[in-house]
């Protein structure tokens, strides 16, 4: 949902943007419409999910990972309750613990572990033995503990530098639309893997298939430019 209300500001921004000086009505009641329903949805959605409501005490367990140990027995070993006398949102807790250490994993082990799946994990059993951790609910985390902070960095750098490249291609170009589609793609891509369990499988594949097709746009583009069309 947050994902969700953050990509649909962002087109209504760029919507508003966009011949700033024309269509000011029909800008408005599109953008009227859209903010209305999605305040709706999400009102509902937050009414009908604690963890909502209960993040900033669950977070202060969480982050509590010397005291409370739970997370690294994924359930067996039960859960804390938080400040509220409630036991604490399992999604909440687990996310906000494993985010933390598998940061410290990272910065003890800068080059990786060497698998692109569960290397949190491993790395897991290593420094907790009696551990029974698999992944970090983090694609960027998880990926980051398997190739290392230089791997890491040299797919997060070609995003960025095709996501720049892409923004000044010219819209009477005819890659133009495609240009739109991979701009949004990567950057739905590089949100998505910050808190979902996707460094594994095809997932990685698919990340990188889009960093290909987008850098295959550009160089169309760049050839389009160099031909005057």
């Amino acid at each position: 949902m947050v994902y969700s209300a953050f990509l649909i500001a962002v087109f209504l921004a760029l919507l508003l943007l966009a011949d700033f000086k024309r269509h000011w009505i029909q800008k408005m009641v599109l953008i009227m419409g859209v903010l209305l329903a999605g305040t709706f949805f999400l009102v509902s959605h937050i009414q009908k999910n604690e963890s909502w409501r209960t993040l900033a005490s669950d977070a202060k367990v969480a982050t509590n990972t010397e005291q409370f140990d739970q997370w690294k027995f994924n359930g067996t070993h039960g859960y804390p309750n938080n400040e509220l006398g409630k036991m604490v949102s399992i999604t909440n807790y687990e996310r906000i613990a494993w985010a933390k250490e598998g940061i410290r994993l990272i910065v003890q082990n800068p080059l990786g572990y060497g698998l692109v799946e569960r290397s949190f994990g491993r790395l897991g059993k290593i420094a907790w033995p009696d551990s029974k951790l698999h992944q970090s609910h983090s694609g960027w985390i998880d990926l980051t503990l398997g190739i290392g902070v230089p791997g890491v960095a040299l797919i997060l750098g070609a995003i960025l530098v095709l996501l720049l490249q892409l923004s000044s291609v010219n819209p009477v170009f005819g890659v133009f639309p495609w240009v739109k589609a991979c701009q949004w793609g990567l950057f739905c891509l590089v949100l998505m893997w910050c808190t979902t369990e996707i460094s594994q499988k095809v997932y990685l594949d698919s990340l990188l298939f889009w960093i290909a097709f987008a850098a295959g746009i550009n160089f169309k583009s760049l050839e389009q430019e160099s031909n005057g069309n």
